[in-house]
């Protein structure tokens, strides 16, 4: 006997299977399933087979198809996301005007380039412990945005992540991070102080350029670079205070604020 169509049980992936086979593994969300509750699941007649595991507070809230976060339909502003998911789509939740506060699953590996962009009333965010990249300019643009604390699961932050996030008030960077990427928080004009972990050794090009209520910055000793315009238009950060060590051997143009 050949193959035969199947949904995960566990993700709602579409697959095709060995029907004389016990049990498997889902490609799409490594979980194992039964064969046979598999093939059932794919022949219920009152589910579409290409649209199955809806998640959320309110029904159809989650549109999950083979562990992929495609859409947000609800009406609830401090959202929850299950963690049968993933991965998130780009444009999930990219520009939404409700939403407020936002937790991320430890099952995701990374939030997506330009994710919660955007978002004009996202005030918290809560990155999960297994999250492992934060993408470009993944909440730039999200004004209100108040409190973030990340994971320190969490190795890599892309560019301009948090520009323009002019309500940032606390965040709190993951321990392995290793550089501070360009433009990372450029604009973030309510930021008071910051903390930059003891791996970091390079800071990035314009990376607070504009954070007008920087008092103080904890430095790292093993830093190496700091990137022209990195604390520029830091009116109120003064550079005999930030102790730079003397292993940063490059200092760009504008990089620190005047003395």
């Amino acid at each position: 006997m050949g193959f035969v169509l199947a949904k995960c049980t566990n993700c709602g992936a579409n697959l095709e299977v060995n029907p004389k086979l016990d049990a498997a593994i889902c490609p799409y969300c490594n979980s194992a399933y039964i064969v046979e509750k598999a093939i059932n699941n794919y022949s219920i007649g009152s589910i579409n087979a290409n649209v199955v595991n809806i998640y959320g507070n309110v029904s159809n809230d989650f549109v999950i198809r083979a562990g992929v976060l495609e859409e947000y339909n609800g009406t609830a502003d401090d959202i929850t996301i299950p963690d049968t998911v993933r991965k998130l789509s780009i444009n999930a939740f990219k520009g939404m005007m409700g939403i407020t506060r936002v937790v991320l699953p430890g099952t995701i590996s990374e939030i997506p380039d330009e994710a919660f962009a955007g978002c004009p009333n996202l005030k918290e965010v809560v990155i999960s412990p297994g999250i492992e990249r934060i993408g470009r300019s993944a909440f730039s643009d999200c004004p209100e945005l108040f409190y973030i604390n990340i994971s320190d699961s969490v190795r890599e932050i892309g560019d301009r992540c948090f520009a323009d996030c002019t309500s940032l008030y606390y965040v709190t960077l993951p321990s392995g991070l290793s550089k501070i990427g360009n433009y990372l928080f450029t604009r973030c004009s309510g930021l008071p102080e910051i903390d930059i972990p003891d791996n970091v050794v390079s800071i990035g090009n314009s990376a607070f350029c504009g954070c007008s209520k920087l008092r103080r910055v904890g430095i790292p000793k093993g830093l190496i670079s700091i990137d022209s315009y990195a604390f520029d238009k830091c009116e109120n950060l003064k550079r005999i205070s930030m102790h730079i060590p003397s292993s940063c051997n490059k200092i760009g143009k504008n990089a620190l604020p005047e003395e």
